[in-house]
C-alpha cells in the first residue's frame, strides 16, 4: 500500500497538485521576541496531551493482555483483530464532527477552548479505562461462578470505540493548535514537539508505570505468564486500571483550570495577531506582483485588491438592476408638458429612448 501511494505521487496523477515554489505573500522576516510564541509555551501546550497519550498507549498492550484470555468471536476476531474498531471509530466520529457537531456549535458562534477539547477527549478516555474495569470484572466472574467460562472478545469493543472518539478531540486538536498557534518560523519545530509529547513522553511513561507496577501482572506462581485464563484471574491486572484512570482525571482538572485556558486562548491569539497583515516583502516590487490579484475571484464590478492592499475580502457585491424606459419617463416626466418645454431638464439632460439607468450604492 506504501509502494502504491508513492507511485501515484510519482506519475503525475491529478490526484496531487504539484506545483512550482511561488512567493509567499508573508515575507520572511526575523521577528522580534514579542512578535514570537517562544517554543517552550508550545511545548507547556503540548504536556497538556500527554495524560491522554498515555491510555491511549495502552491498546497495543494492556488491551490486548486483557483480550488474550477472552474468546474469539466469530471465529476469527481475536485480540489483535478487535483493535480495528478503533480505526472505524476514528473514522466515524471525525465525519460526524467535521461534518455536524462544530458547523452546528459555529452557526450558533460557540467556540470550544482548545483545552476543554483536551477535557473532552481525557474524559472519554476515562470511560474507556472504566469499561475496561467493567469487562475485567466480567472475565472474572465467568471464571468463578460459571465453571471457567470465557466471554466474548466483542466485550472491547465499546472501550475501542470510546477511545477512538477521545482521540478526535484531543489527539488531533493537539496538532491544530501546534501548527496554529505557534509563531510563522517555528511552526515545523513545534508541530515536532508536538508528535513527541504524542507518542514519545506518553511511551516512555507506559514502560516506566508497567515497571513500576509488574507485580500486579504476576500470577500465583509468580511470573508473569498470564496468557491462559487460570493464571490470569490470580493476577490484579484492574489495579493497573485504577491507575490510568487517575492519570486520565488528573489530565481532566488541568485542562478545565482557566489560567491553563487563558494561557493557551492567549497564545492562539498572539499567533493569529502576527499573520494577520501581510508584511512588505524586502525585494523589489515588479508590476507583475502588483496585477496578481490578492483575492481568488471578482465580486460584480467591483475594483480587484492587488497584493499591496492589506484589507481582506469583504461580503459579494450585488449586480445593479437595469431600470425600464417608462420607469425613467415617470421619473422624470418625460413626455409631460412641462418637461417638454424648450430649455427644461428633461429635454437637454435625457433622451426619448433611453433604455437603462444603473442605480450604484456608495459605501
Amino acid at each position: 500500500m506504501l509502494g502504491t501511494a508513492v507511485l501515484l505521487f510519482v506519475t503525475w496523477t491529478p490526484r496531487y497538485v504539484i506545483a512550482k515554489p511561488a512567493h509567499d505573500l508573508f515575507a520572511r522576516k526575523k521577528l522580534n521576541n514579542n512578535d514570537r510564541v517562544p517554543l517552550t509555551t508550545m511545548f507547556r501546550i503540548a504536556l497538556l496531551i500527554v495524560p491522554f497519550c498515555i491510555a491511549y498507549s495502552q491498546m497495543p498492550t494492556t488491551f490486548i493482555v486483557q483480550g488474550t484470555v477472552m474468546r474469539k468471536a466469530f471465529g476469527f476476531v481475536d485480540p489483535a483483530t478487535i483493535n480495528l474498531v478503533d480505526t472505524v471509530s476514528v473514522l466515524v466520529f471525525g465525519y460526524l464532527a467535521g461534518s455536524f457537531f462544530y458547523p452546528a456549535l459555529q452557526k450558533r458562534n460557540i467556540k470550544i477552548p482548545t483545552t476543554y477539547k483536551f477535557a473532552i477527549g481525557s474524559f472519554l478516555g476515562v470511560l474507556s479505562i472504566l469499561w475496561a474495569l467493567f469487562v475485567e470484572a466480567k472475565i472474572h466472574h465467568a471464571y468463578h461462578h460459571e465453571e471457567g467460562r470465557r466471554i466474548s472478545i466483542l466485550w472491547q469493543a465499546p472501550a475501542y470505540v470510546l477511545i477512538g472518539a477521545g482521540e478526535i478531540f484531543a489527539v488531533s486538536s493537539a496538532y491544530e493548535v501546534a501548527f496554529t498557534a505557534s509563531s510563522p518560523d517555528t511552526k515545523v519545530l513545534s508541530s515536532a514537539i508536538n508528535i513527541f509529547c504524542v507518542g514519545g513522553i506518553p511511551n516512555a511513561v507506559c514502560i516506566l508505570l508497567y515497571q513500576g507496577c509488574r507485580g500486579w501482572f504476576r500470577n500465583s506462581r509468580g511470573d508473569t505468564n498470564i496468557q491462559h485464563i487460570e493464571d490470569y484471574t490470580t493476577a490484579h491486572v484492574g489495579n493497573y486500571f485504577w491507575v490510568l484512570v487517575a492519570i486520565l482525571l488528573f489530565g481532566v482538572c488541568v485542562n478545565v483550570l482557566p489560567n491553563v485556558r487563558d494561557l493557551v486562548d492567549s497564545t492562539e491569539r498572539k499567533a493569529a495577531e502576527i499573520v494577520k497583515t501581510p508584511l512588505t516583502p524586502h525585494r523589489r516590487r515588479t508590476v507583475a506582483d502588483e496585477e496578481t490579484p490578492l483575492m481568488g475571484r471578482k465580486f460584480g464590478n467591483g475594483p480587484v485588491l492587488a497584493k499591496m492592499g492589506s484589507m481582506r475580502e469583504g461580503p459579494k457585491i450585488k449586480t445593479p438592476k437595469k431600470m425600464k424606459a417608462r420607469m425613467i419617463q415617470k421619473l422624470y416626466h418625460v413626455g409631460t408638458p412641462s418637461a417638454n418645454k424648450e430649455g427644461s431638464p428633461a429635454t437637454t439632460l435625457l433622451k426619448p429612448r433611453a433604455t437603462t439607468y444603473q442605480h450604484a450604492e456608495s459605501r
